[in-house]
């Protein structure tokens, strides 16, 4: 694209010798020969300051937020033909920006959004699986990546920024993928970074205590969670009726939204879609619910799913036959094992009060005999919302028999800090043990428990790392499990 083709989108009458520009990026470090870059202040960083990187990585052009003026500015004298251009009001443009740059990829796609406290990896990974069966290429963006299943890329962000979000965007038209499945983040929505992006269906999954160290309390977190719903039109909203934020974005939406809504729940027949033991209703036929995934909130997901499904136009009876084909996605309620006598371990990202309840439930509720006991082993990131750390630990305490303290992304706090808020003035005791060290808390519970019990280790799900100060380090949970399953087996043997 011609830089002359960006500034006549913006406005702005600039003479400027021709530049063809070959890609768009807010972050300095992604800067390729030929890129736009686009310098705002952001929350942690100014990219008014990497302006000299962008150029030393080959920027061909530098657009900078600036108040007050419409003009060239400038340049370094080492880079004499690299315009350096004063835009107003940039930040709050860039994402309309993206979209055009990029052709506004989204008008060709068909995207289903998903928003909520807790479930849109798994709501948006076990959708593409189910299209996936029924021959439907679906590209998925979220936590775990973007990409199409199996070839994901590693994403910083749940919902990236706006012209990381377009850029993939053209990759999926550039590769025919007609559908996509999409985690959207409450940040992303008070920031405005999905500006020109038309979902076809949104979806709302539940809302719980998180995130309240950026939003100023629940009704902010759960006002800017409805934006998807209000602000960007979907042709499709899915609610989860049991939750009660669901049922006030029911309300909300019956009186101010020309949108289809479809609500889903686990047994009340109110609903749209409901469950009546093993057997699923919905507006497209009823039929026998068989899935291999662990815990009613999975089951809860899977009808998001199947709304979302029906709702691309494939037949209950096909979407039913993928769901009993169903993979685990990484990181959620992922089995690690069930050998001969070695404790059921299970890896969750659960990181929420609700996240563990949920997962805590599902444990008991596998459990094979009365006689199992449940461990869970859990930590609290640093740099993050401290008011819910005391809630996690009262969670864990009512839903598990034995409750392992340990680090989870401490970052830059002090992790006896993080465990004090924990306690809350508790002091440990027979139920409650600290091994701030990850492995060493994951390895002593698997030795602990016997072939009866079940264990959960919650918090990091997927990631493969622990974040201590500033620095990542490597680390999985699913790894250390495995290691020391093997490693007990083997001194047992």
């Amino acid at each position: 694209m011609k830089l002359s083709a960006v500034l006549d989108f913006l406005h702005e009458s600039i003479n400027c010798q021709p530049i063809e520009l070959l890609s768009i990026t807010i972050d300095s470090r992604a800067v390729l020969p030929g890129a736009l870059f686009v310098a705002v202040p952001g929350n942690k960083a100014d990219g008014r300051d990497y302006i000299q990187q962008a150029l030393q990585l080959g920027a061909a052009a530098i657009l900078i937020a600036d108040p007050s003026t419409s003009a060239t500015l400038n340049t370094d004298p080492n880079y004499p033909d690299v315009p350096i251009i004063g835009i107003p009001n940039l930040t709050a443009r860039i994402p309309m920006l993206a979209a055009f740059f990029y052709g506004n990829p989204a008008q060709q796609l068909q995207i289903i959004g998903i928003t909520g406290t807790n479930g849109k990896t798994s709501i948006s990974h076990y959708t593409a699986q189910i299209l996936a069966f029924a021959k439907i290429q679906c590209g998925v963006m979220g936590t775990l990546g973007n990409g199409v299943l199996g070839q994901l890329q590693a994403s910083a962000l749940t919902t990236s920024y706006p012209c990381t979000v377009q850029q993939q965007f053209a990759k999926f038209v550039a590769a025919q993928i007609g559908v996509v499945a999409m985690e959207v983040s409450s940040h992303a929505l008070a920031q405005g970074r999905l500006a020109g992006t038309k979902f076809k269906t949104a979806v709302f999954t539940n809302l719980t205590q998180d995130h309240l160290d950026y939003h100023t309390d629940m009704q902010d977190y759960f006002a800017c969670k409805t934006r998807l719903f209000t602000e960007y039109n979907p042709d499709n909203c899915v609610l989860n009726l049991d939750d009660e934020y669901g049922q006030q974005l029911k309300q909300i939406l019956v009186a101010n939204s020309s949108a289809q809504i479809i609500t889903y729940s686990l047994n009340n027949s109110a609903a749209d879609i409901y469950l009546d033991g093993a057997t699923i209703h919905t507006p497209w036929g009823s039929g026998k619910l068989n899935s291999p995934l662990i815990g009613g909130f999975n089951r809860s997901n899977l009808l998001a799913c199947i709304a979302c499904c029906a709702l691309q136009g494939l037949e209950l009876p096909l979407i039913l036959a993928a769901v009993a084909s169903l993979q685990s996605v990484p990181g959620r309620m992922q089995v690690v094992n069930n050998q001969g006598d070695d404790p059921l371990v299970v890896i969750d990202y659960a990181h929420t009060p609700d996240a563990l309840v949920q997962a805590l439930k599902a444990l008991r509720e596998h459990a094979d005999n009365q006689a199992a006991k449940i461990y869970c082993v859990f930590g609290c990131g640093g740099d993050r919302d401290r008011s819910k750390r005391s809630l996690m630990l009262d969670a864990v305490m009512v839903h598990s028999d034995y409750v392992i303290i340990t680090q989870d992304n401490p970052r830059t706090e002090d992790p006896q800090q993080i465990v004090a808020d924990m306690l809350n003035q508790r002091t440990p005791n027979s139920q409650i043990n600290i091994i701030l060290d990850r492995a060493q808390a994951i390895y002593d519970t698997i030795k602990q428990a016997n072939g009866l019990d079940l264990i959960l280790i919650a918090g990091k799900g997927h990631e493969d790392y622990q974040i201590i100060g500033t620095k990542k380090f490597p680390f999985s949970d699913v790894t250390v499990a495995q290691q020391a399953l093997t490693n007990i087996r083997g001194k047992s043997a």
